[in-house]
């Protein structure tokens, strides 16, 4: 009897065992197709270029001119309204907190986001972006910055939060960006692009991917809303654009342009000094003679100049 017993337990044992096994297998399956769900949906969405040989022309006259020319606006305005984005029923049912937001939903949105910057890079012959752990902490550890500093009073809305962003640089041994004397520059800096949207929340992921896309399309492809500098007048430009997909020579026009610019504002202003992102860190007040140089010398690479006369 006691035999019989044992063996009924046994077999018991085995039998919840194998339904435990199931429901993790299952658990596995639920997670593998959810993954693929997001995949299939990060497919449908893609910013398209439409016209390299224009997108590219337009880049090579904002380095030369600072801005876009009438054909340059004829284009963006065109291949801006070719690009809409594409939502998600299974989006729209996932709320999220953002203030109290997961690591699998920034996860979710920072491949989103690197889906789509991946899809323009490939349109102009770049490799894909990357996604790594230390930069989705990073970008956590700033958003709840900027949360800090609007509270406080120490930043307001309509320009980055330079400041902040700098100190989270410099405790997480990121480079950052100074003023003359030694302390943190408090209008640039060397890693976001922004665009301020303000929603409710809880919000569904499908209104973040959504807000994601549309300001990735408006900065890449440029709506004319951008700001290149605090109290500007919003235009068309391409300071964004660079700063989005790292593009660092996009063809030889680029950097011819470039360099014609460099080169007539030397011949206008000799003894002239300027303020540059270069590398992702801020020069100010060199040389001109060596920015014009460096260009050359540094395998042709490019940066964002602020001009000062």
């Amino acid at each position: 009897m006691a035999t019989a017993q044992q063996e009924a337990d046994q077999a018991n044992q085995a039998a919840t065992r194998a339904n435990n096994a199931l429901s993790v297998k299952q658990t596995e399956i639920d997670k593998l197709n959810a993954q693929l769900r997001n995949l299939q949906d990060m497919s449908k969405n893609s910013i398209d270029l439409v016209d390299i040989n224009k997108f590219k022309q337009a880049y090579a006259d904002y380095l030369a001119d600072g801005k876009l020319n009438d054909a340059d606006i004829a284009y963006v305005k065109s291949a801006g309204e070719k690009n809409e984005f594409v939502g998600s029923e299974a989006d729209e049912k996932n709320m999220v907190d953002v203030n109290n937001i997961s690591s699998d939903q920034l996860k979710e949105l920072a491949l989103f986001t690197s889906d789509l910057l991946s899809k323009v890079r490939n349109q102009l012959g770049a490799g894909d972006d990357q996604v790594t752990q230390g930069a989705i902490d990073f970008a956590e550890k700033v958003a709840k910055r900027y949360v800090e500093d609007f509270k406080s009073g120490a930043w307001k809305p309509g320009w980055h939060d330079a400041t902040g962003i700098n100190d989270v640089s410099k405790n997480n041994g990121l480079d950052y960006s100074t003023k003359k004397d030694g302390s943190y520059d408090d209008v640039w800096q060397p890693y976001e692009d922004k665009s301020e949207t303000w929603l409710s929340n809880p919000v569904s992921m499908n209104v973040l991917k959504q807000n994601i896309y549309d300001n990735l399309r408006d900065m890449i492809i440029p709506s004319g809303s951008g700001l290149d500098h605090p109290g500007a007048e919003p235009t068309y430009e391409m300071a964004h654009t660079r700063g989005l997909l790292g593009i660092n020579g996009v063809s030889k026009e680029v950097l011819i342009n470039t360099e014609k610019a460099a080169e007539a504002w030397l011949a206008k202003h000799p003894n002239g000094t300027y303020r540059a992102t270069f590398n992702g860190k801020t020069y100010e007040n060199h040389d001109i003679k060596k920015y014009v140089d460096s260009v050359i010398e540094k395998n042709r690479s490019l940066c964002l100049l602020h001009w000062q006369g």
